[in-house]
Protein backbone atom coordinates (compact mmCIF):
# COMPACT_ATOMS: atom_id res chain seq x y z
CA UNK A 1 0.00 0.00 0.00
CA UNK A 2 1.49 3.24 -0.96
CA UNK A 3 1.83 6.03 1.91
CA UNK A 4 0.61 9.30 1.07
CA UNK A 5 -0.44 12.46 2.10
CA UNK A 6 -4.82 12.06 2.56
CA UNK A 7 -4.89 15.85 1.78
CA UNK A 8 -2.93 16.09 -1.20
CA UNK A 9 -4.80 13.36 -2.56
CA UNK A 10 -8.23 15.02 -1.87
CA UNK A 11 -7.55 18.86 -3.18
CA UNK A 12 -5.93 17.36 -6.44
CA UNK A 13 -6.69 14.57 -9.15
CA UNK A 14 -3.71 13.37 -11.57
CA UNK A 15 -3.33 10.73 -14.01
CA UNK A 16 -2.72 8.68 -10.88
CA UNK A 17 -5.37 10.09 -8.43
CA UNK A 18 -8.66 9.86 -9.69
CA UNK A 19 -12.12 10.91 -7.16
CA UNK A 20 -15.60 9.76 -7.65
CA UNK A 21 -18.85 11.00 -5.53
CA UNK A 22 -20.54 7.23 -4.42
CA UNK A 23 -20.47 3.66 -5.07
CA UNK A 24 -23.84 2.58 -5.75
CA UNK A 25 -26.04 5.41 -4.25
CA UNK A 26 -26.19 8.73 -6.26
CA UNK A 27 -27.03 11.75 -3.95
CA UNK A 28 -27.71 14.02 -6.86
CA UNK A 29 -30.47 11.74 -8.53
CA UNK A 30 -31.82 9.39 -6.31
CA UNK A 31 -33.94 9.79 -2.64
CA UNK A 32 -34.26 6.29 -2.35
CA UNK A 33 -31.34 4.38 -1.24
CA UNK A 34 -32.40 1.25 -2.37
CA UNK A 35 -32.49 2.06 -5.54
CA UNK A 36 -28.22 1.11 -6.93
CA UNK A 37 -26.51 3.14 -9.66
CA UNK A 38 -25.19 0.34 -11.97
CA UNK A 39 -24.29 2.81 -14.09
CA UNK A 40 -21.36 4.24 -11.82
CA UNK A 41 -20.22 0.52 -10.71
CA UNK A 42 -19.62 0.26 -14.46
CA UNK A 43 -17.80 3.75 -14.68
CA UNK A 44 -15.61 2.87 -11.13
CA UNK A 45 -14.72 -0.64 -13.04
CA UNK A 46 -13.59 0.85 -15.84
CA UNK A 47 -10.94 3.42 -13.92
CA UNK A 48 -9.97 0.57 -11.86
CA UNK A 49 -9.10 -1.92 -15.11
CA UNK A 50 -7.07 1.09 -16.47
CA UNK A 51 -4.98 2.05 -13.71
CA UNK A 52 -4.23 -1.85 -13.53
CA UNK A 53 -3.31 -2.02 -17.05
CA UNK A 54 -1.17 1.46 -16.87
CA UNK A 55 1.16 2.31 -13.74
CA UNK A 56 -1.40 1.67 -10.97
CA UNK A 57 -3.09 4.75 -9.07
CA UNK A 58 -5.71 5.43 -6.29
CA UNK A 59 -9.19 6.03 -6.35
CA UNK A 60 -11.16 7.51 -3.82
CA UNK A 61 -14.60 7.44 -3.17
CA UNK A 62 -16.84 9.67 -1.27
CA UNK A 63 -15.18 13.11 -3.01
CA UNK A 64 -16.74 14.96 -5.47
CA UNK A 65 -14.59 14.52 -8.31
CA UNK A 66 -15.46 18.67 -9.78
CA UNK A 67 -16.00 20.40 -6.76
CA UNK A 68 -13.65 18.18 -4.80
CA UNK A 69 -16.55 18.31 -1.82
CA UNK A 70 -16.10 16.23 0.88
CA UNK A 71 -19.27 13.54 0.78
CA UNK A 72 -17.97 10.53 2.55
CA UNK A 73 -20.24 7.20 1.90
CA UNK A 74 -22.81 7.75 4.13
CA UNK A 75 -25.65 7.18 1.86
CA UNK A 76 -23.70 4.18 0.29
CA UNK A 77 -23.45 2.73 3.71
CA UNK A 78 -26.96 3.39 4.27
CA UNK A 79 -28.39 1.63 1.15
CA UNK A 80 -26.77 -1.87 2.76
CA UNK A 81 -29.51 -1.46 5.75
CA UNK A 82 -32.24 -0.31 3.39
CA UNK A 83 -34.07 -4.00 3.34
CA UNK A 84 -33.01 -4.67 7.04
CA UNK A 85 -33.02 -1.63 9.24
CA UNK A 86 -31.82 -3.29 12.47
CA UNK A 87 -28.22 -3.65 11.15
CA UNK A 88 -25.52 -2.41 12.65
CA UNK A 89 -23.51 0.61 11.31
CA UNK A 90 -20.35 -1.97 10.99
CA UNK A 91 -22.37 -4.06 9.48
CA UNK A 92 -23.48 -2.36 6.95
CA UNK A 93 -19.85 -0.80 6.61
CA UNK A 94 -18.53 -4.22 6.00
CA UNK A 95 -20.90 -5.40 3.44
CA UNK A 96 -19.76 -2.33 1.52
CA UNK A 97 -16.49 -2.89 1.61
CA UNK A 98 -16.73 -6.71 0.61
CA UNK A 99 -19.06 -5.62 -2.20
CA UNK A 100 -16.39 -3.13 -3.51
CA UNK A 101 -14.01 -6.15 -2.95
CA UNK A 102 -16.27 -8.94 -4.67
CA UNK A 103 -17.23 -7.08 -7.77
CA UNK A 104 -14.15 -6.24 -8.63
CA UNK A 105 -13.02 -9.91 -8.20
CA UNK A 106 -16.20 -11.02 -10.18
CA UNK A 107 -15.94 -8.69 -13.15
CA UNK A 108 -11.96 -7.80 -13.62
CA UNK A 109 -10.96 -10.81 -15.71
CA UNK A 110 -7.33 -11.71 -15.01
CA UNK A 111 -6.86 -9.16 -12.61
CA UNK A 112 -5.10 -10.67 -8.90
CA UNK A 113 -6.63 -9.79 -5.95
CA UNK A 114 -3.45 -8.36 -4.15
CA UNK A 115 -3.12 -5.88 -7.42
CA UNK A 116 -6.22 -4.41 -5.24
CA UNK A 117 -6.39 -2.85 -1.46
CA UNK A 118 -9.68 -1.04 0.12
CA UNK A 119 -9.32 0.86 3.42
CA UNK A 120 -12.25 3.20 4.55
CA UNK A 121 -10.66 6.30 6.19
CA UNK A 122 -12.26 9.25 8.00
CA UNK A 123 -11.31 12.83 6.57
CA UNK A 124 -12.99 16.03 7.88
CA UNK A 125 -15.41 13.99 9.91
CA UNK A 126 -16.91 12.05 6.73
CA UNK A 127 -15.75 8.56 5.88
CA UNK A 128 -14.37 8.03 2.58
CA UNK A 129 -12.62 4.86 0.60
CA UNK A 130 -9.56 4.34 -1.01
CA UNK A 131 -8.56 2.04 -3.55
CA UNK A 132 -5.16 1.50 -3.91
CA UNK A 133 -4.87 0.04 -7.11
CA UNK A 134 -0.95 -1.54 -8.12
CA UNK A 135 -0.30 -1.81 -12.11
CA UNK A 136 -1.10 -5.64 -13.20
CA UNK A 137 1.48 -8.09 -14.57
CA UNK A 138 -1.17 -9.55 -16.61
CA UNK A 139 -3.73 -7.41 -19.00
CA UNK A 140 -6.81 -7.52 -17.21
CA UNK A 141 -10.37 -6.95 -19.35
CA UNK A 142 -14.00 -6.53 -18.09
CA UNK A 143 -15.68 -9.62 -17.75
CA UNK A 144 -19.28 -8.50 -19.34
CA UNK A 145 -17.07 -6.16 -21.66
CA UNK A 146 -15.18 -6.46 -24.81
CA UNK A 147 -12.41 -3.82 -24.78
CA UNK A 148 -9.24 -2.55 -23.40
CA UNK A 149 -9.01 0.05 -21.35
CA UNK A 150 -5.75 1.78 -20.26
CA UNK A 151 -4.60 5.31 -19.09
CA UNK A 152 -3.06 8.01 -21.17
CA UNK A 153 -2.01 10.77 -18.96
CA UNK A 154 -5.38 11.99 -17.37
CA UNK A 155 -7.31 10.27 -19.46
CA UNK A 156 -8.59 6.68 -20.46
CA UNK A 157 -8.44 4.98 -24.04
CA UNK A 158 -10.68 2.13 -25.06
CA UNK A 159 -9.64 -0.17 -27.92
CA UNK A 160 -12.64 -2.46 -28.74
CA UNK A 161 -11.48 -6.44 -28.99
CA UNK A 162 -12.13 -6.41 -32.86
CA UNK A 163 -9.32 -3.32 -33.14
CA UNK A 164 -7.35 -5.01 -30.33
CA UNK A 165 -4.25 -5.63 -32.64
CA UNK A 166 -3.41 -1.41 -32.73
CA UNK A 167 -2.60 -2.83 -29.06
CA UNK A 168 0.53 -5.07 -30.04
CA UNK A 169 3.08 -2.27 -29.56
CA UNK A 170 1.88 -1.36 -26.22
CA UNK A 171 1.53 -4.89 -25.15
CA UNK A 172 5.02 -5.73 -26.11
CA UNK A 173 6.28 -2.34 -23.95
CA UNK A 174 3.91 -2.58 -20.68
CA UNK A 175 3.00 -6.25 -20.55
CA UNK A 176 6.29 -7.89 -22.21
CA UNK A 177 4.99 -9.90 -24.32
CA UNK A 178 7.39 -11.25 -26.81
CA UNK A 179 4.60 -13.51 -29.10
CA UNK A 180 4.83 -13.06 -32.77
CA UNK A 181 1.84 -10.37 -33.94
CA UNK A 182 0.40 -12.73 -36.50
CA UNK A 183 -0.68 -14.76 -33.07
CA UNK A 184 -0.93 -11.81 -30.82
CA UNK A 185 -5.24 -11.80 -31.25
CA UNK A 186 -5.18 -15.25 -30.52
CA UNK A 187 -3.24 -14.42 -27.32
CA UNK A 188 -6.16 -11.71 -26.29
CA UNK A 189 -8.74 -14.61 -27.27
CA UNK A 190 -6.92 -16.92 -25.09
CA UNK A 191 -6.87 -14.15 -21.91
CA UNK A 192 -10.46 -13.40 -22.39
CA UNK A 193 -11.39 -17.16 -21.89
CA UNK A 194 -11.93 -17.93 -25.72
CA UNK A 195 -13.44 -21.50 -25.97
CA UNK A 196 -12.20 -24.01 -28.24
CA UNK A 197 -14.55 -23.06 -30.69
CA UNK A 198 -13.59 -19.63 -30.76
CA UNK A 199 -9.68 -20.53 -30.92
CA UNK A 200 -10.32 -22.68 -33.95
CA UNK A 201 -12.92 -20.16 -35.89
CA UNK A 202 -9.83 -17.39 -34.93
CA UNK A 203 -7.07 -20.32 -36.84
CA UNK A 204 -9.11 -20.89 -39.67
CA UNK A 205 -10.16 -16.76 -40.26
CA UNK A 206 -7.23 -15.32 -40.07
CA UNK A 207 -5.41 -17.86 -42.40
CA UNK A 208 -7.49 -18.87 -44.56
CA UNK A 209 -5.40 -19.62 -47.78
CA UNK A 210 -2.82 -21.45 -45.54
CA UNK A 211 -5.98 -23.54 -43.84
CA UNK A 212 -7.19 -24.76 -47.16
CA UNK A 213 -4.35 -25.67 -48.69
CA UNK A 214 -3.61 -27.88 -45.27
CA UNK A 215 -7.35 -29.45 -45.82
CA UNK A 216 -6.36 -29.83 -49.60
CA UNK A 217 -3.40 -32.31 -49.18
CA UNK A 218 -4.76 -33.71 -46.08
CA UNK A 219 -8.23 -35.01 -48.15
CA UNK A 220 -5.86 -35.96 -50.79
CA UNK A 221 -3.04 -38.16 -49.52
CA UNK A 222 -5.36 -39.18 -46.43
CA UNK A 223 -8.13 -39.94 -48.55
CA UNK A 224 -6.53 -42.27 -50.86
CA UNK A 225 -5.04 -44.09 -47.86
CA UNK A 226 -8.22 -44.58 -46.55
CA UNK A 227 -9.96 -45.42 -49.14
CA UNK A 228 -7.50 -48.45 -49.32
CA UNK A 229 -7.86 -49.48 -45.91
CA UNK A 230 -12.02 -48.73 -46.12
CA UNK A 231 -11.88 -51.53 -48.44
CA UNK A 232 -9.79 -53.55 -46.68
CA UNK A 233 -11.63 -53.82 -43.36
CA UNK A 234 -14.89 -54.21 -45.72
CA UNK A 235 -13.50 -57.21 -47.01
CA UNK A 236 -12.53 -58.67 -44.02
CA UNK A 237 -14.91 -57.85 -41.17
CA UNK A 238 -17.88 -57.00 -43.77
CA UNK A 239 -19.09 -53.46 -43.10
CA UNK A 240 -16.40 -53.01 -40.45
CA UNK A 241 -15.20 -50.04 -42.00
CA UNK A 242 -18.31 -48.28 -41.16
CA UNK A 243 -15.30 -46.72 -38.86
CA UNK A 244 -13.23 -44.73 -40.99
CA UNK A 245 -16.49 -43.41 -42.68
CA UNK A 246 -16.68 -41.17 -39.51
CA UNK A 247 -12.84 -41.68 -38.71
CA UNK A 248 -11.69 -39.98 -42.06
CA UNK A 249 -13.37 -36.24 -42.16
CA UNK A 250 -12.65 -35.75 -37.88
CA UNK A 251 -8.97 -36.53 -38.78
CA UNK A 252 -8.75 -34.35 -41.84
CA UNK A 253 -10.07 -31.44 -40.20
CA UNK A 254 -7.82 -32.08 -36.92
CA UNK A 255 -4.66 -32.67 -38.33
CA UNK A 256 -5.21 -29.56 -40.95
CA UNK A 257 -5.49 -27.22 -38.27
CA UNK A 258 -2.75 -28.94 -36.00
CA UNK A 259 -1.06 -27.99 -39.32
CA UNK A 260 -2.32 -24.59 -39.36
CA UNK A 261 -0.79 -24.20 -35.67
CA UNK A 262 2.81 -25.83 -36.55
CA UNK A 263 3.17 -23.87 -40.04
CA UNK A 264 1.24 -20.12 -39.14
CA UNK A 265 4.34 -18.58 -38.42
CA UNK A 266 6.72 -20.68 -41.38
CA UNK A 267 8.86 -17.70 -43.29
CA UNK A 268 8.96 -17.53 -47.02
CA UNK A 269 12.84 -16.72 -48.38
CA UNK A 270 13.24 -13.61 -50.96
CA UNK A 271 16.67 -15.50 -52.09
CA UNK A 272 18.52 -18.15 -52.00
CA UNK A 273 21.07 -16.65 -50.10
CA UNK A 274 18.56 -16.07 -46.91
CA UNK A 275 17.72 -19.86 -46.81
CA UNK A 276 19.57 -20.41 -43.40
CA UNK A 277 19.14 -16.92 -41.77
CA UNK A 278 18.56 -18.20 -38.52
CA UNK A 279 20.77 -21.47 -37.25
CA UNK A 280 18.79 -23.91 -36.24
CA UNK A 281 16.55 -22.85 -39.19
CA UNK A 282 13.23 -22.36 -37.43
CA UNK A 283 10.89 -23.85 -41.09
CA UNK A 284 12.75 -27.09 -40.30
CA UNK A 285 12.20 -26.91 -36.60
CA UNK A 286 8.46 -26.61 -37.14
CA UNK A 287 9.00 -29.66 -39.60
CA UNK A 288 10.53 -31.81 -36.81
CA UNK A 289 7.65 -30.90 -34.93
CA UNK A 290 4.96 -32.21 -36.89
CA UNK A 291 7.42 -34.76 -37.77
CA UNK A 292 6.85 -35.84 -34.38
CA UNK A 293 3.12 -35.58 -35.01
CA UNK A 294 2.91 -37.91 -37.82
CA UNK A 295 4.29 -40.41 -35.50
CA UNK A 296 1.85 -39.84 -32.58
CA UNK A 297 -1.47 -39.47 -34.86
CA UNK A 298 0.26 -42.82 -36.38
CA UNK A 299 -0.23 -44.52 -33.31
CA UNK A 300 -3.59 -42.65 -32.54
CA UNK A 301 -5.26 -44.96 -35.80
CA UNK A 302 -3.75 -48.25 -34.11
CA UNK A 303 -6.38 -47.55 -31.53
CA UNK A 304 -9.28 -48.05 -34.23
CA UNK A 305 -7.46 -51.61 -34.70
CA UNK A 306 -6.08 -51.13 -38.10
CA UNK A 307 -3.21 -53.57 -38.43
CA UNK A 308 0.68 -52.53 -39.01
CA UNK A 309 0.98 -52.73 -42.60
CA UNK A 310 -2.47 -49.93 -43.06
CA UNK A 311 -0.44 -48.08 -40.11
CA UNK A 312 2.74 -48.13 -42.52
CA UNK A 313 0.72 -46.99 -45.50
CA UNK A 314 -0.99 -43.85 -43.67
CA UNK A 315 2.44 -42.80 -42.64
CA UNK A 316 3.78 -42.89 -45.88
CA UNK A 317 1.19 -40.99 -46.90
CA UNK A 318 1.58 -38.30 -44.53
CA UNK A 319 5.51 -38.15 -44.93
CA UNK A 320 4.41 -37.08 -48.65
CA UNK A 321 1.63 -34.95 -47.31
CA UNK A 322 4.70 -33.21 -45.32
CA UNK A 323 6.81 -32.86 -48.12
CA UNK A 324 4.24 -31.70 -50.40
CA UNK A 325 2.80 -29.19 -47.78
CA UNK A 326 6.82 -28.30 -47.43
CA UNK A 327 7.02 -27.21 -51.11
CA UNK A 328 3.85 -24.95 -51.75
CA UNK A 329 4.91 -23.22 -48.08
CA UNK A 330 8.24 -22.21 -49.61
CA UNK A 331 6.63 -21.13 -53.00
CA UNK A 332 3.55 -19.05 -52.12
CA UNK A 333 3.09 -18.07 -48.55
CA UNK A 334 5.16 -15.45 -46.35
Amino acid sequence: MMTVNLKDLIERETDRVEHKAFWRWNPYKNKNKNKIDKENIDKILETITSHLNTKGGILIIGIDDKTKEVLGIKGDIESYRIKTPNKSLSKAKDELYSHIYMTCHNHLKNSITSDITIEIKEYENEEIIIIHIKPSKVPVFREEVKHFTYKVGDSKKTIKIENIEELYPYFVDRFNYNGSRDYFPLYITILLGGSLRNLITYLVKSNKRKFHTFLGVNLFFLGIGGIGIFFQETLLLFLGGYRLIVFIPISVIFVSLIMLIFFGDIKKRKSKGELRYIYPDENYLLLGSFFLLIIGFSMYMGLFGLEFYSLLLGFVFYTGSLLFVYIILRINYK
